[in-house]
């Protein structure tokens, strides 16, 4: 998936097996990357993932193609991203 949060480009190439989900945050502009872990449970990805020694926790509600969300850890930033 690509699309951006609150104005920072990204991408999230995401892995689902039987429910688990793995896989790569990038954020563009800063070369930011993270391995992510979760769940995918009634079409709403559950993801922790850990960078600069920082949690944060996505969550990613998926309506056909379009996917929206937030991340962060407290209040979370908006996302919205497509395939």
């Amino acid at each position: 998936m690509v699309g951006n949060a609150d104005g920072f480009p990204l991408t999230l190439d995401l892995t689902i097996n039987n429910g688990n989900v793995t896989g790569l945050y990038k954020n563009i502009n800063y070369v930011t990357t993270m391995k992510v872990t979760g769940t995918l449970v009634d079409n709403v990805f559950s993801l922790n993932g850990e960078a600069d020694n920082t949690n944060y926790t996505f969550q990613i509600v998926a309506e056909g193609e379009k996917y929206t969300g937030t991340f962060g850890r407290v209040g979370g930033k908006k996302m919205k991203l497509h395939h």
